[in-house]
């Protein structure tokens, strides 16, 4: 299997040869006149093949509609995002965004106005024209998502000159720049918020994201999952003194004790690399890092989590975004008009299928799963939808959900389509044509064409969700909701009634990742061997050494321990010197070790000695993370990142020794001061802010401060401390400071 699996972004491919459907030039574009369409992008391929499939189907009604669905896949997307639900300033934005809307609806009618008066007739409800001038279109339109409650989700969708230049709508360009960096707004397409939207995701519910990069929908699924366990369980500071509360009470959003959260979002991917990035993407929502953890598996062999006892440990919701062909994206990605070919859906399908079978497996008895794609190809779709059936024998239904989308609109998913040949472009319609014409081929399998017609698989085939860009102006992508019944058994889902189909089982399978890299390896071997030239083979030794000293593809990267486990004298060390209050969760503290792999292949702890950070996990992910890492674990989870950063060590020795070698992390302030009974200090001189976090330098003797609260500064032994800094607006800001002498 080439790459990880994604559904966000369009898959590495070859440079496509020369032929009639796939130019080997990208057409030279024309530029766009007003009033006039630009040169419109086809490949002849893409047309016979969606022509057979959507308009023979009946899924598009006519040739007119053909006409609307190919022009739109030539035009540019419109800006949409949605609004994290548990960001402070939340309501404040929706509120903002509802100014700006009626804003553009007035802009609106004074350009029909003036439209009118010239004698130039405007429809008042066309917003906007395919192709044209943006003096003709009018294309002024700001609106919540309707099919997104609460105002949640925004389409934003007006000219950059006027975003930039126009006096009414440039701090609306200001509004979107400073809260896409804070993680309150959340820039995504409008199809692509659909899959974790029906993954309904509740408190207390464990979450996998099985092909997670580049981390849009992980990050709608914590968001949902912070916001249920709010609504279930509170803030959850019961406990502490209302005086402590009080004093950091305008500072703080959300659920703050995690000490009672069950729930947890695993969000995987099989590159390394991606997974960097994928926890860069979350990293606007560090609030909310308690519920989170990275792994990096390929998603076809992610491994089984048991408890200590031997119980397996399954997930609630888990959501099947898989990579795919992508040419639901053409509308943001035109270079896959060039490369399009019919060929690589049929090299996907068998992947994609296993990944959702290893969901199927992985997925607890009344959970949900998503299977979703940014393809329009039945033979990623539909064919994959049947086969996941065929294979579950009755364990796994599907929902049909598409009413929840109303008033967005969608069409049922194909009960017949045909597949085309990958060499010869001969169409077909059922395996048996491709028998009875002697051109069978590798990746034509029974498996990528319609169940029998009056077969429970094709029946169910309607509850698909398929969207169509034209529709609602938005890229093209396909959706299954699927539910596993209360008592279904493991022994038997995913095997098919000839077993030509099964669900990779972590237990009793030999590991897929490491069969992986020995094949891998096998075929470095051969190259080395093989290689025509000399400079074939010193390159293919070149890969092949890498490959060797990499290690296995499922090496843990790290281990973590709790805080007893790696230094138990520093919990009470810790929450006398800070005077942590006794509620708060020591027990959810970890640290973490880097492995590597020594020269004999083994693995090694990097450096030896105490970790140089805490990190604060919810009870829920703790837990995953204890049974997964576990030295119980037959096939441990390799571990990118997760939880949040809540100590870290400081870098200097003070003369007299310190208490604490710890000191606050700055994201995690927001969770851990109101646990802090000890050297929090309020500096209630807004100069003094200014003194301290005006410069490059952020740091300032305390003779230099005015407010009264630095004669307890001066007494204060060296260590961590909290200031809490007045500002010029009156309002507190909370922030990790470290006495140094």
């Amino acid at each position: 299997m080439g790459g990880a699996f994604s559904g966000d972004a369009a898959p590495e491919q070859p440079p496509a040869q020369a032929s009639d459907s796939s130019p080997s030039r990208k057409p030279k574009e024309q530029a766009s006149q007003p009033g006039k369409l630009p040169r419109r992008r086809t490949n002849a391929a893409f047309e016979a093949f969606y022509h057979a499939n959507l308009v023979e189907t009946g899924a598009i009604k006519d040739c007119a509609e053909w006409e609307r669905f190919m022009d739109c896949l030539n035009q540019p997307l419109p800006s949409t995002f949605w609004i994290t639900p548990t960001a402070k300033d939340a309501e404040e934005v929706r509120e903002t965004l509802r100014e700006f809307q009626q804003t553009a609806a007035a802009a609106l009618r004074g350009l029909h106005t003036a439209s009118a008066s010239s004698e130039q007739a405007v429809d008042a409800e066309k917003t906007l024209t395919a192709g044209a001038d943006v003096a003709e279109s009018h294309c002024l339109q700001i609106c919540p998502l309707a099919w997104m409650p609460e105002g949640m989700g925004w389409r934003v969708d007006l000219p950059k000159a006027v975003l930039r230049k126009d006096p009414r709508f440039k701090p609306l360009h200001g509004l979107l720049i400073e809260h896409t960096d804070k993680g309150t707004i959340n820039r995504m397409e409008e199809v692509s918020m659909l899959p974790a939207t029906l993954l309904e995701v509740g408190a207390g519910h464990r979450c996998l994201d099985m092909c997670a990069s580049p981390g849009n929908k992980t990050a709608q699924m914590l968001s949902q999952l912070a916001e249920a366990n709010f609504k279930k369980l509170g803030r959850g500071l019961e406990k502490i003194s209302s005086g402590e509360v009080l004093r950091c009470q305008h500072l703080l959003n959300g659920r703050i004790d995690y000490s009672q959260d069950e729930g947890c979002v695993i969000a995987n991917d099989m590159s390394v690399e991606r997974s960097g990035m994928l926890v860069h993407q979350i990293a606007r929502h560090q609030s909310l890092y308690p519920l989170v953890m990275f792994t990096s598996h390929d998603a076809r062999f992610f491994p089984s989590i048991r408890k200590q006892d031997g119980q397996e440990v399954l997930f609630h919701r888990i959501l099947c975004d898989v990579m795919c062909s992508s040419d639901g994206t053409l509308r943001k990605s035109p270079h896959l008009w060039r490369d399009w070919s019919p060929k690589l859906s049929l090299e996907l399908h068998s992947d994609q299928l296993a990944v959702a079978l290893r969901g199927a497996r992985l997925l607890q008895p009344g959970g949900r799963l998503v299977y979703s794609t940014c393809s329009l190809s039945p033979v990623e779709n539909e064919a994959v939808v049947a086969e996941i059936l065929r294979s579950c024998r009755g364990s796994l239904a599907l929902v049909d959900a598409r009413q929840k989308l109303e008033p967005f609109k969608t069409v049922e998913g194909l009960r017949q389509w045909s597949v085309t040949h990958p060499t010869k472009r001969h169409t077909f319609r059922s395996y048996d044509e491709v028998a009875a014409a002697g051109l069978a081929h590798k990746l034509l399998r029974p498996g990528n064409f319609p169940p029998a017609a009056d077969s429970a698989e094709s029946l169910a085939l309607s509850k698909c969700i398929r969207i169509l860009p034209h529709h609602n102006d938005t890229g093209g992508f396909f959706i299954a909701v699927f539910e596993k019944a209360l008592d279904s058994g493991q022994d038997t889902l995913g095997r098919g009634p000839d077993d030509s189909v099964r669900a990779y089982d972590s237990e009793l399978d030999q590991d897929g990742e490491e069969l992986a890299r020995e094949q891998h390896l096998q075929r470095l071997e051969e190259a080395v061997a093989t290689g025509k030239s000399e400079q074939e083979r010193l390159k293919a030794t070149s890969r092949r050494e890498r490959a060797r000293k990499s290690g296995s593809l499922a090496r843990e990267l790290a281990r973590y321990k709790t805080l007893a486990e790696a230094m138990p004298e520093q919990e009470a060390t810790l929450r006398s010197f800070f005077g942590f209050h006794e509620s708060f969760p020591m027990h959810l503290l970890f640290s973490r070790y880097h492995l590597d792999l020594s020269t004999e292949g083994e693995l090694v702890q990097s450096h030896l000695g105490e970790a140089n950070q805490l990190i604060l996990f919810a009870r829920g992910t703790a837990d995953v993370l204890t049974w997964g890492t576990g030295s119980h674990a037959k096939r441990k989870l390799k571990v990118m990142a997760g939880g949040l950063r809540a100590m870290e060590k400081d870098r200097f020795e003070a003369s007299g020794g310190k208490s604490s070698q710890f000191r606050f992390a700055q994201e995690a302030m927001e969770l851990l001061l109101p646990y802090i009974g000890q050297r929090v200090v309020e500096l209630e001189d807004a100069s003094d802010m200014r003194r301290l976090l005006g410069g490059s330098c952020r740091n300032a003797p305390t003779a230099a401060l005015v407010s009264p609260g630095k004669a307890r500064l001066e007494v204060m032994a060296p260590g961590g401390c909290v200031l809490l800094l007045c500002t010029e607006f009156g309002d507190r800001l909370a922030v990790s400071a470290l006495r140094t002498g």
